[in-house]
């Protein structure tokens, strides 16, 4: 087979993988965007921003992570609500241990640094990190670093 043809042939099963992909992300940002605005209800953001979720701690380090979505900041609680699925964090900022940089979380990497938050759960201690632009920012919005042994 001509290298050519091998070329176009790649090429083209690529571009309609694409496609659908394409259109399962826009769908599910409109299906975030919608889900932040019944959040909201009426309140107005601090911060927001798109991000994204490297994993919740209790679920270990072999886990479907949550990925990109949404992160907003209110003023009785932090929200991520993702992409695709349907698992979103509603964090109330009363209950937040620990605010801090890391430059990976549950075993993965990033060349950026993530905002990781530790707060109280019903089951003891939750955490968190998100990759999010302009950390320096939102770690101000949340009051600080802070809460070292929560985060550990």
């Amino acid at each position: 087979m001509p290298l050519w043809l091998l070329l176009s042939v790649s090429f083209g099963a690529s571009v309609l993988a694409a496609i659908p992909m394409y259109v399962v992300m826009k769908r599910g940002e409109r299906r975030a965007k919608a889900r932040l605005v019944e959040i909201a209800n009426g309140r107005r953001p601090s911060r927001q921003a798109g991000a994204r979720c490297f994993g919740v701690r209790s679920k270990g380090n072999v886990q479907i992570r949550p990925g990109a979505g949404g992160l907003v900041l209110f003023e009785d609680e932090l929200v991520f609500v993702p992409l695709a699925g349907k698992s979103e964090l509603r964090i109330p900022r009363a209950a937040i241990l620990g605010i801090a940089r890391a430059n990976g979380y549950l075993g993965k990497r990033t060349a950026g640094k993530l905002l990781q938050v530790a707060w109280k759960h019903d089951a003891g201690v939750e955490a968190s990190a998100w990759e999010v632009k302009d950390i320096d920012a939102w770690i101000a919005a949340l009051g600080g670093e802070r809460g070292a042994e929560a985060l550990s």
